[in-house]
C-alpha cells in the first residue's frame, strides 16, 4: 500500500499512476478486512488531497486518470460504510473544499459525488443483504445532500451566477452536474435489484421527502437548459 502511495506522490508518469491506482484498488478489494483502520483513513485522506492538488491539471491532460482515482476513493467510502453501517462521517463534507474552489475543482467534486452515487447502488452477490443496508443508509443520509448540491449548481448555471473562465469549462461543469442529477434520480430507492425485463426499470421512485422537486423552478431549469442546447448556432457540445 505504502509503495503505491509513494508512487502516486512522486511520479508524474501516467502509466505509473494508473498502475498505482489499480494496485491500490485490488489491494483494498481483496484484503479490506486485514488492513488497519488508520491506513484506510490515511489513504482516503491522501486521495482527497491528491485530487485537490493534482486533479485540475490532470483533468486537462489525462482525464481518464481522474476517473481511476475517483473510483478508488468511492470504493474506500463504500467499504467503510459497509464496515460500520453508520454514517460516522460524510463524504459530502470532505468534498466541500472542491465545490468552493476553482471550476476544475468543482468539476472534480461533482465527479466524486456522481461516481460514489453510482458505486453505492445495491449490488448482487454473497453479501447482498449488507450491500442493500448500506445502499439504504446512503439513500437516507448522503443522497439527499448530494441531490441538493446538484440542483443548487444547476440553478446557478441557469441564472448565470457562476464565474467560469472559459466556455469549455462551463460546458464540462454543466455536463457533469446533469450526470450527477441523473444518477441521483435513477438511484435504486427501493433497495432492490429489479429484473432487467421489469416494467419498473423506467419508473423513477423518488422519496416524498425530496420536496425540492415540487418547486416551480425545477422543470423550468431543465426545459431552459434543453432549449439552450438546441439553439441554432450554439457552440454547446453534443
Amino acid at each position: 500500500c505504502w509503495v503505491c502511495l509513494a508512487l502516486l506522490a512522486q511520479s508524474t508518469n501516467p502509466h505509473a499512476l494508473m498502475f498505482a491506482a489499480t494496485g491500490l484498488s485490488k489491494l483494498f478489494t481483496s484484503c479490506w478486512a486485514q488492513i488497519p483502520e488508520t491506513q484506510k483513513e490515511e489513504t482516503k485522506t491522501f486521495l482527497l488531497n491528491y485530487l485537490y492538488k493534482c486533479g485540475p491539471d490532470m483533468l486537462h491532460s489525462a482525464p481518464y486518470l481522474v476517473g481511476h482515482f475517483v473510483r478508488l476513493l468511492s470504493q474506500l467510502v463504500k467499504f467503510g460504510l459497509l464496515d460500520t453501517l453508520s454514517p460516522r462521517s460524510t463524504i459530502t463534507d470532505q468534498v466541500g473544499q472542491f465545490l468552493s474552489a476553482s471550476t476544475p475543482h468543482w468539476i472534480i467534486g461533482l465527479i466524486i459525488l456522481t461516481t460514489l452515487t453510482q458505486e453505492m447502488q445495491t449490488s448482487t452477490g454473497l453479501y447482498f443483504a449488507k450491500y442493500r443496508r448500506a445502499a439504504i443508509l446512503f439513500r437516507d443520509t448522503s443522497l439527499p445532500v448530494i441531490f441538493q448540491i446538484a440542483i443548487k449548481t444547476l440553478r446557478q448555471l441557469h441564472l448565470g451566477t457562476i464565474s467560469v473562465s472559459s466556455q469549455q469549462e462551463e460546458y464540462r461543469l454543466l455536463r457533469q452536474v446533469l450526470q450527477l442529477t441523473l444518477s441521483c434520480m435513477a438511484y435504486d430507492f427501493m433497495g432492490t435489484v429489479p429484473d432487467e425485463t421489469s416494467e419498473e426499470q423506467s419508473t423513477v421512485m423518488i422519496p416524498h421527502s425530496w420536496s425540492i422537486l415540487r418547486e416551480e423552478y425545477i422543470p423550468i431549469i431543465f426545459f431552459d437548459m434543453y432549449a439552450r442546447c438546441l439553439t441554432p448556432n450554439s457552440s454547446m457540445p453534443d
